[in-house]
């Protein structure tokens, strides 16, 4: 189940975009971050509150978050309305739109592949995103979010197979979410399982640096965060060295499984010939693109 996220983040990767956003980034005054929560907040129906912007960035601390918030507010990139309230403002929908139709442009002029071999590509992925969109498992946040960017149905196979992919990405971050909240977890305490479900036991000192780079977290929060996990029994604590119990690695394998199953049901609206001769045709079309090599 897992191999088709798996296809699916590989083919994003592989797919050609503009440098970087390098002149949306210089024209808007905003580091990497700051730009990618513009878009986020772009994303939102609007108004939006900062609760309903913080389920795209559910791993990085509040202060980092407010720091880029706030540094949206100063470009005059978003605005606030009413209480609790805020709209991304003329200027910063014009810069994503702007962005936006480069990309589109870009992937416009790409033929990896024949044109009926990329039409039907689209074609099936299509039908995957409208059942998720149609029979959801779980609560569709990212993925409803995902589909305000939604093409034109005339658009060319390359852009239609690119915001497909890209709804299946954010679907994929639904599902897992459903299952790490299922468990009572919050974003700062499954982050730090998933390190050491993937990477093994870690000394303290480690952990602090890794998820206070990434996500912006102190040194005392990352201690507070496994002392929790800790006090569940999920985690094993032993001087410096922070290592998942049985009990958390079993429950952490049972969030990725849970994950797989709400994910998969949609891929299943295809009979299983047409889904096998679509995950062929994702790799050979991943395969074909520039960025794979």
């Amino acid at each position: 189940m897992a191999e088709w996220s798996t296809r699916v983040q590989n083919a994003l990767a592989a797919l050609p975009r503009p440098p970087s956003s390098a002149g949306a980034l210089e024209v808007a005054a905003l580091t990497q971050s700051e730009w990618s929560l513009l878009v986020y907040c772009y994303l939102n129906e609007p108004p939006f509150t900062l609760d309903e912007l913080r389920v795209w960035l559910p791993y990085t601390s509040e202060a980092l978050f407010g720091r880029w918030f706030k540094e949206l507010l100063a470009t005059l990139n978003v605005q606030r309305v009413a209480s609790g309230d805020f709209i991304v403002t003329d200027k910063g929908a014009a810069l994503v739109n702007e962005w936006y139709r480069n990309g589109t442009a870009l992937l416009a002029h790409q033929h990896p592949l024949a044109q009926t071999t990329l039409m039907k590509h689209a074609d099936g992925l299509e039908l995957v995103v409208r059942a998720a969109l149609e029979r959801p498992p779980v609560r569709i946040v990212r993925l409803s979010s995902s589909r305000r960017m939604a093409c034109e149905p005339q658009a060319s196979a390359m852009v239609r197979i690119d915001q497909a992919l890209t709804d299946l990405h954010y679907f994929r971050d639904d599902c897992h979410t459903a299952a790490w909240n299922a468990c009572g977890l919050s974003g700062p305490e499954i982050e730090l399982l998933t390190v050491l479900w993937r990477q093994g036991a870690k000394d303290v000192g480690t952990l602090v640096a890794q998820l206070g780079d990434t996500r912006g977290h102190e040194p005392e929060q990352v201690a507070r965060i496994a002392q929790r996990l800790a006090s569940r029994g999920w985690l094993a604590l032993d001087d410096d060295n922070a290592e998942l119990t049985v009990a958390g690695k079993g429950m952490r394998d049972e969030i990725e499984a849970a994950t797989n199953r709400n994910y998969m049901p949609p891929w299943t609206v295809l009979p299983p010939r047409q889904l096998q001769e679509l995950g062929r045709l994702m790799c050979r079309f991943t395969q074909s693109l520039p960025g794979s090599r």
